[in-house]
């Protein structure tokens, strides 16, 4: 898993609940299987590290959200016992606050960012694929460079992102990044973008 900000250690605090209710994920748990099938969600067997994660925002206008679970991306079906709850994240102290059966994806802090920056975006989908974001970054299409501020990470979303309600840009280690209103959006993006990459190589 190509982390964002790999060298920093967030503190995970972990509320421990029973497991989630399946209207509370599985809007996000058709997508994840599509995803999953195509190999843009899973583990580097070498590493045993996982890659790959969806989330959605709980209420609109709110940063609260629900995201897959630490290091689930090896499983082709995830239940609620898989599923967590970000209630607070402070990017100054690197701290995560959930609630759940699990602690969520490592990845939190990057939801979290998107979903403070954009009130938008109720869905984003974080997967890699080699072949797609080799496309991405020779094409037309938005580019993140990470940055270990993140406030300049906020601003540079805000700044590329705007008023935007659906996208998919592409992250400077290749991670791809697909959000929407809702996850239909969010996933006919990616398919779409796969689709335009094989009719059409660059």
């Amino acid at each position: 898993m190509c982390s964002i900000h790999r060298s920093f250690k967030f503190k995970f605090n972990l509320k421990f609940s029973p497991a989630l209710h399946e209207d509370n994920y599985i809007s996000l748990e058709k997508w994840r299987i599509i995803l999953y099938r195509m190999s843009m969600i899973g583990e580097y067997k070498t590493k045993e590290l996982s890659y790959g994660d969806l989330s959605k925002r709980i209420l609109v206008g709110e940063d609260q959200f629900i995201i897959t679970g630490n290091g689930t991306g090896m499983y082709a079906n995830l239940d609620g016992t898989q599923y967590s709850r970000v209630l607070k994240c402070d990017l100054k102290r690197l701290t995560v606050e959930a609630t759940g059966p699990i602690a969520p994806s490592a990845q939190s802090y990057l939801h979290f960012l998107f979903y403070k920056t954009c009130p938008q975006i109720n869905f984003l989908f974080q997967i890699e694929h080699s072949d797609l974001a080799s496309f991405m970054q020779q094409g037309d299409f938005t580019k993140l460079t990470t940055d270990p501020d993140f406030d300049i990470m906020a601003q540079q979303i805000q700044s590329k992102i705007g008023d935007q309600s659906s996208g998919i840009i592409v992250t400077e280690q290749n991670q791809i990044l697909s959000f929407g209103p809702t996850p239909e959006l969010a996933g006919k993006l990616v398919l779409e973008t796969l689709k335009n990459s094989k009719n059409d190589p660059l």
